[in-house]
């Protein structure tokens, strides 16, 4: 049994601006956040398709982490994970848990849309070619379900372990973001490289490898690690991903989100915006109002 101890979890959510955030929080040299942002051990849901079937093994776990400063877990799709409250709470029960948010229709769009871009969904067997269908999958739905969810957690941690985050904050004012969240993590104050490319949410980097693409990722992958997380860290810094280029990849569907996309999920998603602002006292209502406007 490992010795060592999870101090933070980026516990949530998918499609909610974490990855830029999980890069950011790399650059400060009092946090231990793994190069794989979702280690996706602990919890039973890792990722949107995979599920997790055996109890996880620390000694393995930990080794993802250096100890060189507090360690960070951004296993996204936790927050969704019936399972993942009760193994996290025995990990550590004073855990710290930053969860960011993003206006679910917005979140439940953007997911499905990387999904189907992807083509992930054809890979588990599933057709998500329709949001419709795709919404009534839990795979997808669960995420967006923010009451039920933070119902879970609140069995065994308490509002104080929470930090939440509306997610539009993390570019209209990340500095001041960051802040919070050093505060949060009891850590000094730290100048953080803001690189505007990488606050952009963008289809673009979605794009499905094509021919050249595949054999550039087969290549790719067979350079050591030490030569390679180097080269990858400047070019992550900088927005660029070798993979999404018009040489190596191929274009993603052109799908805008409408107030169609709003009808067949706003109802639900509108009682569990009232539940989790009474559960919380974090004001959801200029999503609420958002959702609201577009069925009019």
């Amino acid at each position: 049994m490992s010795e060592k101890t999870l101090d933070a979890l980026l516990v949530g959510v998918p499609k909610a601006g974490t990855t830029w955030l999980a890069t950011l929080l790399r650059e400060n040299p009092e946090i231990d956040l793994p190069e794989k942002k979702e280690l996706n051990v602990i919890a039973t849901r890792q990722g949107t398709f995979k599920r997790g079937k055996t109890e996880p093994n620390l000694d393995d776990y930990f080794k993802f982490f250096t100890d060189k400063g507090l360690n960070i877990d951004a296993s996204i799709h936790s927050f969704a994970c019936e399972d993942a409250p009760k193994r996290y709470f025995e990990l550590n029960n004073n855990l710290r848990l930053i969860l960011v948010l993003r206006e679910p229709v917005k979140r439940t769009f953007s997911h499905w849309k990387m999904i189907i871009d992807t083509q992930e969904d054809a890979k588990f067997n599933s057709d998500w070619s329709s949001f419709e269908s795709a919404w009534q999958d839990d795979r997808l739905r669960a995420d967006s379900l923010y009451a039920t969810s933070m119902k879970n957690w609140l069995e065994h941690f308490t509002l104080d372990n929470f930090l939440i985050i509306n997610n539009e904050r993390m570019k209209s004012e990340p500095r001041k973001v960051l802040s919070e969240i050093g505060d949060f993590l009891g850590i000094a104050e730290f100048e953080y490289n803001l690189n505007p490319k990488q606050l952009a949410n963008r289809s673009a980097d979605r794009r499905r490898p094509n021919l050249v693409g595949k054999v550039m990722k087969a290549t790719f992958s067979l350079i050591p690690k030490f030569i390679k997380r180097p080269i990858a860290k400047r070019l992550q810094k900088r927005g660029i991903d070798i993979y999404s280029t018009k040489l190596s990849s191929s274009e993603t569907q052109n799908i805008e989100l409408s107030n169609e996309h709003y009808s067949v999920c706003s109802e639900t998603l509108s009682d569990e915006l009232e539940r989790f602002e009474e559960m919380t006292g974090f004001s959801t209502k200029k999503w609420s109002d958002e959702l609201s406007s577009r069925l009019v």
